[in-house]
């Protein structure tokens, strides 16, 4: 069934199908391996997935693993990493590399918001007054260094006197 699975991405390509008799690739799927139509469509989907990445491809065409472990690991992997997931794949259940994946997207990155890009161009080109203007700042909740924090603290107006500044999360951003 594993072997059948990664070729059909390939019958597809090449509708050798219709040599068959088969009017479609899910009537051929069906008739010879009992495959559903929904699990024919997430196959040529995760065919499409693997395009950029030819050892995880191989492993699935080669029937080595089977669908439902190549398509836990393929949303993650990327080309450069392809050959670390392609044996993963191969030598670990399924229960570690939902692990592995559950630890591959938890180091996503950390995009800084344009209000605290902004914030910290004003603090480096030496004008942290500048950057509170209006005596109160928000401070975006998730500030991957805390840095904003620290600026606003420090930070004091034009006149020498310290700044009344609060800093509050802003939820829903």
């Amino acid at each position: 069934m594993r072997k059948f699975e990664g070729l059909l991405p390939e019958v597809c390509r090449r509708r050798l199908y219709r040599r068959r008799g088969f009017t479609s690739i899910h009537e051929f799927a069906a008739k010879l391996a009992g495959m559903s139509h929904l699990k024919v469509d997430r196959i040529l989907q995760l065919s499409v997935k693997l395009e950029d990445k030819p050892k995880l491809r191989e492993v699935f065409e080669s029937g080595v693993a089977g669908y439902s472990k190549v398509a836990r690991v393929a949303y993650v992997a990327k080309p450069e990493t392809d050959e670390m997931w392609a044996k993963k794949v191969q030598n670990e259940s399924c229960l570690k590399l939902d692990l592995a994946v559950k630890s591959e997207k938890s180091t996503k990155t950390v995009h800084i918001h344009t209000f605290q890009s902004e914030l910290l161009a004003k603090v480096s080109a030496g004008d942290p007054a500048g950057a509170l203007a209006g005596g109160e700042t928000e401070i975006l909740a998730g500030d991957p260094t805390g840095a904003l924090a620290e600026i606003s603290a420090e930070a004091s107006d034009p006149a020498g006197d310290e700044a009344e500044v609060s800093a509050r999360p802003v939820w829903g951003n």
